[in-house]
């Protein structure tokens, strides 16, 4: 019996044994990969590319390979291959590519995540890019867009260069970061926000920015020397806050013509400066046109601040000017500078002005620059009385007063003394001689040399004095 429970027991033993095998066979082999990676970096390198490679591989619906250095930024992996994108394409995955694109089959892109361009991007069919995620041209990626190209998708420019040769239209989200732009064709904006940063837009295109509802153009230290027309696609109502129109705004920038139509507006930031001005200037434009209905808001006013160029202004009559002043004391500073056509507009008949002091007032007027006659001037004025001038005026208006009362009583003495002294036998009025008086009585004081000033009025006369009841007195 014991030998049985023995060869039971070995055989269990056996079993175990056998099962322990494969599981250190597998654990072994687990341990080895661990100490090459501990013993050797280089495989430790080629390890982890293996493994990333086969995850984003599996990952990736566009069978693109990720392998590559880690990015922070992006939080994924560099992929450096070319690709040639086909009719149907979509990303899932977080991707920066370092690699060439071409885009020579006219389709579609759907993208769902961040996907970094930061290469040479050729698009030379007709493309659209949607989905809910974006796309970052990164530094030093060139892109040239040679077919109609539609962005449906947020898209940011970072340092990098853009040649335009077909029609391009972003109706999201567009930033564009110390990129040059070279435009040969149409770039339209209908984004509800495009921001330009110390971008550079040239070529001999045009650009629009067109919306139906509310929007910001801002340009930041931008030249944009290309002619750019800012409209609405539908009616707008009277304007109650820069929400419901479309806006350009300017700070440091340079432009081309602009021309502003209904429903629009300009905004000029008046507390910035154009480099290429040498800081004479916030920022520069071309011929600039406002049509009926549009608005020029100067923002961010002060004593300090630095006039917009145009160089030539056109405004319908109806064109709201608004100012909006930051500084409360009186002060008054050019608004806007351009090119004489002749003749200056002179005043604006629809003004507002935010801001304005209490109690100061606050004035928009044009007219000829006083230190360039060949220019015309727009120029905003906040003044108003001070507290101490009104107490003043007050001071001396009271003193006046009080050096008018006793003027008035000599006066009214010596019209009264005269009157009082006409019965002197040499007042010249009088009626009766020195000689016809030795016959009458008179009645009065003796001795009665001058008059007692009296209070009431008395009306000249040129007969004698009626006398009360008669005193006798002889001469």
């Amino acid at each position: 019996d014991n030998d049985n429970d023995n060869d039971n027991d070995d055989d269990n033993d056996n079993d175990n044994d056998n099962n322990n095998d494969n599981d250190n066979d597998n654990d072994n082999d687990n341990n080895n990969d661990n100490n090459d990676n501990n013993n050797n970096n280089d495989n430790d390198d080629n390890d982890n590319d293996d493994n990333n490679d086969g995850n984003n591989d599996n990952d990736d619906g566009n069978n693109n390979n990720n392998g590559g250095d880690f990015d922070d930024v992006c939080g994924c992996r560099v992929d450096s291959q070319t690709y040639v994108i086909g009719a149907i394409h979509t990303i899932s995955i977080v991707s920066k590519f370092t690699g060439r694109h071409s885009f020579n089959t006219a389709g579609t892109s759907e993208i769902s995540v961040s996907v970094t361009y930061a290469g040479d991007v050729e698009i030379s069919a007709d493309r659209t890019f949607s989905g809910s995620g974006n796309v970052v041209y990164g530094s030093g990626s060139t892109i040239s867009i040679a077919a109609v190209t539609v962005y449906q998708i947020a898209v940011a420019f970072v340092t990098s260069t853009i040649t335009i040769s077909q029609t391009v239209t972003y109706t999201a989200t567009v930033e564009m970061t110390s990129t040059a732009v070279t435009l040969h064709s149409v770039l339209a904006l209908e984004a509800p926000f495009v921001t330009l940063t110390r971008t550079t837009i040239v070529g001999t295109g045009s650009a629009s920015y067109r919306r139906s509802a509310g929007g910001f153009l801002n340009s930041f230290g931008s030249s944009f020397n290309t002619a750019l027309a800012v409209a609405t696609t539908a009616a707008a109502a009277k304007r109650t806050a820069t929400s419901t129109l479309l806006v350009t705004a300017l700070c440091g920038s340079e432009h081309g013509d602009l021309s502003f139509a209904s429903g629009t507006a300009l905004v000029a930031y008046l507390n910035c400066t154009a480099s290429s001005t040498g800081g004479t200037y916030s920022s520069v434009t071309g011929s600039t046109t406002f049509s009926s209905g549009s608005h020029l808001i100067f923002d961010l006013v002060s004593n300090t601040s630095v006039p917009l160029y145009m160089s030539s202004f056109t405004a319908a009559s109806d064109v709201q000017l608004e100012v909006i002043s930051s500084t409360s004391t009186d002060y008054s500073v050019t608004l806007a500078k351009y090119a004489s056509p002749g003749s200056c507009t002179a005043s604006f008949g629809n003004t507002s002005i935010d801001g304005c002091t209490n109690g100061a007032t606050c004035t928009v007027s044009g007219g000829i620059d006083s230190s360039n006659s060949s220019l015309c001037s727009i120029v905003f004025t906040q003044s108003q009385e001070s507290s101490d001038g009104d107490s003043q005026t007050v001071y001396l208006g009271l003193l006046g007063l009080l050096a008018f009362v006793p003027i008035v009583g000599v006066a009214v003495w010596l019209a009264y003394s005269r009157a009082a002294r006409a019965g002197d036998p040499e007042y010249p009025v009088l009626e009766y001689s020195v000689e016809s008086a030795q016959e009458v009585a008179v009645d009065m004081p003796s001795p009665y040399l001058y008059p007692t000033p009296i209070t009431s009025a008395v009306t000249p006369y040129t007969s004698p004095v009626p006398q009360p009841t008669p005193m006798p007195m002889y001469v």
